[in-house]
């Protein structure tokens, strides 16, 4: 087919995963940054997560000095509250820590399709991810019975089944972006040669 390409450089990457006598088909990579709703939900939330931990820090530590200066007679607050000063002053931090991780699941989650290529064999579909845990998913005709084609005919993505059959929260931050191919150029003839080679008996 015309209209289909294999970037050199995914080759290359894709090229060591091949079993003996697979053929490359099309090979390609994000050419824009997708836009992920989750990474930016996360994100925003984080946001709010670390700005209320952020308030209640300063409240805990506003609130310690003027019990010590103004209220409490000194060398009181040390000897009779220290546990529970201890407790209200470092318990936050174990909040913001959970903050912390969160905005970096976002970010991971943001910039991950950088990481990603793409390709399609005689054999199947292939996405590799080389962001930190590497991983590979190996996608056959079975995975290619439902296929949802977003963008328009230059650059699109084309989200695939097992992607809606996933439904734990670990998958929602985490591999929801591992089961389709993200702006891809010519979406449209890529989705052609799914149908060709796995779904028209053209390959299994």
């Amino acid at each position: 087919m015309k209209d289909i390409t294999i970037d050199e450089k995914v080759r290359k990457q894709v090229t060591p995963e091949l079993r003996k006598g697979e053929v490359l088909l099309w090979a390609d990579r994000p050419n824009r940054l997708p836009i992920s709703m989750s990474s930016i939900f996360l994100m925003l939330f984080s946001f709010i997560w670390l700005s209320v931990v952020l308030l209640i820090i300063l409240g805990v530590f506003t609130s310690i000095q003027v019990a010590e200066t103004e209220i409490i007679p000194p060398g009181l607050v040390t000897e009779l509250a220290k546990p529970i000063i201890a407790l209200a002053f470092y318990v936050p931090f174990f909040f913001l820590l959970i903050g912390l991780m969160l905005l970096l699941s976002s970010v991971r989650l943001l910039i991950s399709p950088l990481f990603q290529v793409y390709a399609l064999t005689d054999q199947r579909g292939i996405i590799a991810s080389n962001l930190f845990p590497r991983r590979i998913i190996s996608i056959t005709s079975h995975g290619f019975e439902r296929i949802e084609r977003t963008g328009n005919d230059d650059i699109g993505t084309l989200e695939i089944a097992s992607r809606q059959n996933r439904r734990d929260l670990r998958t929602a931050m985490y591999q929801v972006q591992l089961d389709s191919f993200q702006k891809i150029k010519k979406p449209k003839a890529v989705e052609r040669l799914i149908h060709e080679q796995f779904l028209s008996g053209g390959a299994g």
